[in-house]
């Protein structure tokens, strides 16, 4: 017998585990696939310290909470047979057990609902603090040099790890205070039996003994019932951050799937047509505006937008490759307007490297030229600094500029007709600026694809075929290119 409960015991833990972490990985992949599909605009909207919290530390909730979950499951299977065996020794003792188990779980349901928002509280505070962390490590640069920013982001963690830990402490009280009250009820089911019953049945003094031993086994039971309670509400409090998530992304917009995303390839011009987008506003103020916009970029054509910092620069070329969905006007591909279920094929048409732009550590969904990957990284004079090494990067501790230039490498890698650039030489020497305009800008032009870079060198404006500039959300005339 303790052989097969060691065998079957091991066999549903295991069993459980694994179809527990097969469901958390099912979910944890369709939230990033939600991240990735949903619209840029919605997804700025959100709290990144809220996604990061859901796909790690509301799964690991989950988890966690699994194994306690089964082992209360068995609980209650030996609590049902060891009730009918107290049945069949005493028909009043199972009576009374039932009833008063019945009003036990009346109460402890209506409890377990203040137990619910003490865990929810608790993981609100868990995110905040998880923000608040990341402004200390992410703003470590600009900590370091000043005193006054250092003291008041330190006095900021302090307050939210202070919110949390009361937070955790009244969760944790709110479960003393629960596990307490469940234990009182168990000893007066117990009491009940020993002292109640035998009023109303004169034969139970011979089955008191059996009975009494029935139910001190069965309290053991209990009390992992008990002890998965707030195993429960802390995973139940999970799953509905994670559902509330969940429908936030699905309110941004459903994914959008495309046949075909090489469809615009042979693309011979894009035009924006009246475009107009908005940022949301606060506090019933109207946000940032840009357009309405008229702009057509013909293949092959090498585009220098410029303007000052805030003019909208930025959200004109995001519009542009198909980040931003427009709010009024249309985007359309020789003369053919881009239908929604055309964007992905839209988009697939630019490289960009943006301003705030990420650097991979790999070349993702690329079958990298290695021969021109080689080549490009010594003309960017980055031979030395880094190198591809079994399809990733050997290091991106690179500076500012060396990491703009790799993402070029990576962009030019990608091989598509249109490169978008948001003030790609503001961190380079004048080196590699003239290097860009008199070397890079020529090639791009030479094979065809379209430059749109935002940019401050006017004293290369001669380099572009035009020079389009921006001022409040408006297109503005500015210097003259090459035509």
């Amino acid at each position: 017998t303790v052989a097969v409960y060691i065998g079957t015991q091991r066999y549903v833990m295991r069993t459980c585990a694994d179809e527990v972490e097969a469901i958390i990985a099912r979910l944890r992949c369709r939230l990033i696939e939600l991240v990735l599909r949903t619209d840029l605009t919605a997804l700025e909207a959100m709290d990144p310290a809220r996604i990061y919290a859901a796909i790690t530390g509301e799964t690991l909730t989950i988890s966690q909470a699994a194994s306690m979950l089964v082992v209360a499951f068995q609980a209650a299977f030996v609590a049902v047979f060891v009730f009918a065996y107290v049945g069949l020794l005493s028909l009043p003792a199972l009576l009374l057990s039932l009833v008063l188990l019945a009003l036990v779980a009346r109460l402890h349901l209506r409890r377990l609902t203040g137990l619910n928002a003490c865990f929810v509280t608790s993981a609100d505070a868990d995110t905040t603090l998880f923000g608040a962390l990341d402004d200390a490590i992410l703003g470590l640069k600009e900590i370091r040099l000043d005193p006054a920013l250092r003291a008041a982001v330190a006095a900021e963690v302090g307050a939210r790890s202070l919110d949390t830990m009361r937070a955790r402490t009244g969760l944790q009280d709110g479960v003393a205070r629960e596990f307490v009250f469940m234990q009182v009820l168990c000893l007066l089911l117990l009491a009940v039996i020993v002292f109640v019953v035998p009023s109303y049945n004169p034969g139970h003094p011979e089955v008191a003994s059996k009975v009494t031993t029935a139910i001190l086994f069965v309290a053991g039971s209990l009390g992992i019932l008990l002890q998965a309670v707030p195993a429960y509400a802390r995973a139940e409090a999970a799953a509905h951050r994670l559902r509330t998530l969940q429908e936030h992304f699905a309110a941004a917009g459903p994914a959008v799937e495309t046949a075909d995303e090489t469809a615009y390839r042979t693309f011979r011009s894009i035009r924006l047509h009246q475009v107009a987008f908005a940022y949301p506003g606060i506090g019933g103020e109207p946000g940032f505006r840009v357009g309405p916009i008229d702009l057509e970029v013909r293949r092959g054509d090498v585009v220098f937008l410029v303007g000052g910092n805030g003019c909208g620069k930025s959200t004109l070329l995001k519009l542009l490759a198909g980040l931003y969905r427009p709010e009024a006007g249309e985007v359309l591909v020789d003369a053919e307007a881009v239908l929604r279920q055309d964007e992905p094929a839209y988009r697939a048409l630019f490289s960009i490297v943006l301003a705030d732009f990420h650097l991979f550590d790999r070349l993702y969904g690329i079958d990298p030229d290695l021969p021109r990957l080689e080549a490009g990284l010594g003309k960017m004079g980055l031979r030395g600094k880094t190198r591809l090494e079994a399809g990733r990067f050997a290091t991106l501790a690179l500076s500012a500029g060396q990491r703009k230039r790799l993402a070029m490498l990576v962009a030019e890698q990608e091989a598509r007709p249109i490169i978008i650039l948001d003030e790609w030489t503001a961190e380079q020497d004048p080196e590699f600026r003239r290097f860009f305009y008199h070397d890079l800008v020529p090639a791009f032009r030479a094979r065809g694809i379209t430059v749109i870079s935002a940019t401050h060198d006017d004293q290369y404006f001669q380099e572009g075929d035009r020079v389009l500039g921006m001022d409040s959300g408006q297109l503005v005339p500015a210097g003259h290119g090459r035509r």
